[in-house]
């Protein structure tokens, strides 16, 4: 009646110690006592950035995918294509796609598909004035030749910014003081700092 779903995201951080529960999540015997004699009703979902994985997290992959406890299905999501990043752009300027069709390949070649950085791109453009709603027009324009010298980089990295500054301000000051312990803290470590004044 009640069947349960596991979303596991950005699997390539996940550390030996997370790939190991999941293993023993997966494993035959935890399953069967979710077993109501109808089957089991759990689904695991997985996600992560193949060009970020590392051999050993690839090696659990492989675990999964040798199981004969569970089932797996793997789904590639890569970038939009084309035609259907020309869509997205097309419905959320509410012009025709022969009009947006060389504003889309600039943003593809950009973003690579990348629906996360399409929108980040955008809103880009329209704080930057390089995409405006025309009253006379009645429609947006572009200039594509600032378009084409607008950097992504910069504009990903001032989303993560804005947003790490959306967080609530003892969360940031936690934050502050971890990146001075380096790339990697463990768990006394953090435990420590949150006992001390």
């Amino acid at each position: 009646d009640r069947p349960l779903v596991l979303f596991f995201d950005d699997l390539q951080w996940a550390d030996d110690r997370s790939m190991e529960l999941l293993y023993a999540l997966l494993e035959r015997d935890h399953l069967q006592e979710l077993d109501d004699n109808n089957g089991i009703h759990c689904l695991f979902v997985g996600s992560y950035r193949s060009n970020e994985t590392n051999n050993n997290l690839r090696s659990y992959f492989d675990i999964f995918e040798h199981s004969t406890s569970v089932d797996v299905t793997n789904i590639h999501l890569g970038g939009l294509a084309r035609a259907d990043c020309n869509t997205m752009i097309s419905e959320v300027l509410n012009l025709p796609t022969r009009l947006t069709s060389p504003l889309n390949d600039l943003v593809l070649q950009k973003t690579t598909g990348n629906p996360l950085y399409i929108k980040t791109f955008l809103h880009s453009l329209v704080e930057e004035s390089v995409l405006n709603y025309s009253l006379p027009e009645k429609r947006w324009v572009w200039d594509i030749e600032a378009v084409k010298s607008t950097s992504i980089d910069k504009t990903v990295l001032e989303l993560l910014a804005r947003k790490l500054l959306d967080l609530p301000e003892n969360v940031l000051d936690a934050l502050r003081v971890l990146s001075c312990l380096g790339s990697k803290v463990d768990d006394t470590t953090i435990k420590r700092l949150y006992t001390s004044p």
